[in-house]
């Protein structure tokens, strides 16, 4: 509990408000606050998406605070101090960063050395592109709150990933590109059950199978709330 113009039983300094009868900076100093000595972000080289939580994701801001995201939840820290930002200052492997504290209402910042790398790569599905293997997407579309449909998909789909390689989040919706046709359906059809989405197929060929004489085709199954 904070008290109010007491003096720091560490180093004596009168502040306004204390943690556990220490100013803020001993009490940061008293509890540890575990930072990552090392992380590495990975970037596809060719779509810029960024691997998140075991997932490709195309996301809409800036790269540099997606790592700080990353680099954040990493950290382990006492219920008493909150993480207002990380500021990624420098990328490399003699790098730092830039942590700034919320201890129950004392803002503070501290910089700390950490080995940050960015390893560019290309996601499972510009890979596929390249081997020209067929691969299927599912569209997530909506008319209604978008906000609200996201992050319902998200969530659900977090239950699925061994089935999907890839996420892309739009204005009005997601695409989702699963590892194969029969993971594709059967994501499909779930959602339409569960969710009471309306479900339409199409496909576009792509190639030639000459081993079966028949064409390849890509296949994009839209998923649609109304």
């Amino acid at each position: 509990m904070a008290l109010k113009g007491k003096f720091c039983a560490k180093c004596g300094i009168e502040a306004k408000n204390l943690v556990n009868n220490t100013c803020a900076e001993c009490f940061l100093e008293l509890h540890e606050v575990k930072i990552p000595k090392s992380k590495e972000f990975k970037l596809c080289s060719k779509c810029g998406s960024i691997l998140v939580d075991h997932f490709w994701v195309t996301v809409g801001k800036q790269n540099r605070d997606v790592y700080s995201d990353q680099v954040k939840k990493a950290m382990r820290f006492p219920d008493e101090i909150k993480i207002v930002k990380v500021d990624l200052i420098k990328i490399d492997t003699l790098g730092s960063i830039e942590v700034t504290y919320d201890i129950q209402g004392n803002i503070l910042s501290k910089e700390y050395p950490c080995n940050l790398k960015v390893q560019k790569q290309l996601c499972p599905i510009c890979k596929a592109d390249i081997k020209t293997e067929n691969k299927a997407k599912l569209q997530f579309r909506t008319t209604q709150d978008a906000e609200k449909f996201i992050s319902e998909m998200l969530e659900e789909l977090s239950h699925f990933k061994k089935h999907i390689v890839k996420i892309s989040e739009l204005k009005k919706g997601i695409d989702v590109t699963a590892i194969s046709r029969p993971s594709s359906t059967k994501l499909a059809r779930h959602f339409k059950q569960k969710y009471g989405l309306h479900m339409s197929e199409s496909r576009e060929e792509y190639s030639w199978n000459r081993a079966k004489g028949r064409p390849k085709y890509k296949s994009t199954i839209l998923l649609k709330k109304k």
